[in-house]
């Protein structure tokens, strides 16, 4: 995301695909993951809910600067209604739709993510307000977060 301005300066017809997600979610999922080095912000609840915000701001001033360049999905949406979000991205993209795009996790090739194996499984819904198991322990997020945590 901190780049985008580079890219869309540079490659004016580029395609940035930017899945959102509930921010309180989202900053857990990253407090979990062991991220490689370069990512220090997401070893102290309060220092990672402040650099969200940083983030939301980013976007949100690459959406004002680049209309029409960034296409936003949220994943609570994804995962309600997966067809119908991934036939919107398909066509954003200007490709023609194939059902394989609802089978992403039958795919053969490596995949180097904190997440890969959850590349490999369909869908899941699981995940949605799974912050709210460990609501009593991330106060400190939930604060630094402010306005844009959905409680």
């Amino acid at each position: 995301f901190e780049l985008i301005g580079l890219i869309g300066l540079l490659f004016p017809k580029a395609r940035i695909i930017h899945c959102r997600r509930d921010a309180i979610d989202n900053c857990v999922s990253c407090f979990v993951l062991n991220f490689s080095e370069g990512h220090s912000y997401n070893t102290d609840l309060q220092t990672l809910g402040l650099y969200y915000r940083e983030y939301d701001r980013l976007m949100q001033h690459w959406n004002k600067v680049f209309p029409g360049l960034i296409f936003e999905n949220r994943y609570e949406t994804l995962v309600e209604d997966q067809e119908a979000q991934s036939r919107r991205l398909i066509d954003y993209l200007g490709l023609p739709w194939d059902d394989a795009c609802l089978r992403f996790f039958d795919r053969d090739g490596s995949v180097n993510t904190p997440s890969r194996w959850q590349v490999r499984q369909p869908i899941y819904k699981s995940s949605v307000k799974r912050w709210k198991n460990y609501e009593n322990e991330i106060q400190p997020l939930i604060q630094s977060l402010g306005d844009l945590a959905e409680i």
